[in-house]
């Protein structure tokens, strides 16, 4: 029997909590709009940029297993849709 979408994506969102550990970024994304928010360690900040990575290719991945076949390979040319951004003020060129 096929899956319906809601039963595909609560699946998804269990496995996403269960292997992804995306519970840890919770402080980042509620606790970073307030102006008491310290500041992360190196390492804590490496890790949560590690888990966002796994959860962007996990969330990719399972998009493009149900997207039909003439959107496949748009990611891939995302990037060179976008200018890239010149340096900022007082960055070296």
């Amino acid at each position: 029997m096929k899956k319906s979408k809601v039963d595909l994506v609560r699946g998804w969102l269990e496995k996403a909590r269960r292997d992804l550990q995306v519970a840890l970024l919770t402080p980042y994304a509620v606790e970073t709009r307030y102006p008491e928010f310290e500041e992360p360690s190196l390492d804590d900040a490496k890790e949560a940029v590690e888990i966002a990575k796994k959860v962007k290719d996990f969330v990719l991945e399972r998009l493009l297993e149900h997207l039909p076949s003439s959107c496949v390979g748009w990611e891939s040319n995302a990037s060179s849709s976008f200018p890239t951004p010149g340096p900022t003020q007082g960055e070296p060129e």
